[in-house]
């Protein structure tokens, strides 16, 4: 009788175990096909040495844009961007 209440308790709790780590491994609006993904894009500011001077410029997603001129000392240190 003591082993049949034992082996009840133990898949009890294996059944709950079970439950809980479902739903903790895949929490609600994660990984389903219904959203969609998030796409970011990333800007850096800075300037770049062209030999003789530094240039301003700024960078998005790893393309460099120039914002000064050539032969012209200039920096950028901050970039703010808004979004439409």
């Amino acid at each position: 009788m003591k082993k049949t209440i034992r082996l009840k308790t133990l898949a009890a709790f294996c059944l709950m175990s079970a439950g809980i780590m479902g739903f903790a491994a895949c929490p609600m609006g994660m990984g389903g096909d219904d959203e969609t993904p998030r796409v970011y894009e990333v800007y850096t500011a800075g300037s770049q040495y062209d030999g003789s001077n530094y240039i301003a410029c700024y960078w998005k997603d790893g393309v460099k844009t120039v914002l000064g001129e050539t032969g012209k000392k200039s920096y950028a240190n901050a970039i703010a961007v808004v979004e439409k």
